[in-house]
């Protein structure tokens, strides 16, 4: 599942915080995590495509508000969750649009809080598919004939 390539992409960017290089990421640690060399590929793929577009750095973005919930909004997360949105937000994987996007997704989910794991399938959604992804994730998965958990 593309929610676990979101955890490797949070677990790169929070290591680009200490390190100048993401030649300096321990890819052992994230192997001993579980995740697959196809896994591991397709997020950092993912990150050196999306920086060198954008011609930016990989590092937090410095806006200056983060979205604060109205009380009826309060209720679509669970605490967790809600922590690793703003962790997702200050690390610059999200800015303070997709955050919007998030929150309108969330209200889809109405019956119930959205969790750790449905926030992740949320910003893999519109950070995979939402710019026309698509084609890029199925070639790199189809060319190793590996699925992704």
């Amino acid at each position: 599942m593309l929610e676990r390539i979101v955890e490797i992409i949070v677990y790169v960017i929070s290591e680009m915080k200490d390190s100048n290089s993401i030649a300096d990421i321990d890819i052992e640690e994230l192997h001993s995590r579980g995740y697959t060399d196809l896994e591991i590929t397709v997020a950092l793929s993912w990150l050196s495509e999306k920086f060198i577009q954008e011609k930016s750095d990989i590092r937090p973005q410095n806006e200056k508000s983060f979205r604060i919930l109205h009380s009826a909004e309060i209720d679509l997360f669970t605490t967790e969750s809600w922590g690793e949105l703003m962790q997702y937000h200050s690390l610059g994987l999200i800015d303070n649009d997709t955050i919007e996007k998030i929150i309108e997704k969330a209200l889809l989910f109405r019956r119930r809080k959205i969790d750790s794991n449905q926030l992740k399938s949320i910003i893999a959604n519109i950070l995979f598919y939402g710019n026309n992804n698509v084609s890029y994730f199925k070639l790199l998965i189809s060319k190793n004939n590996e699925v992704i958990n």
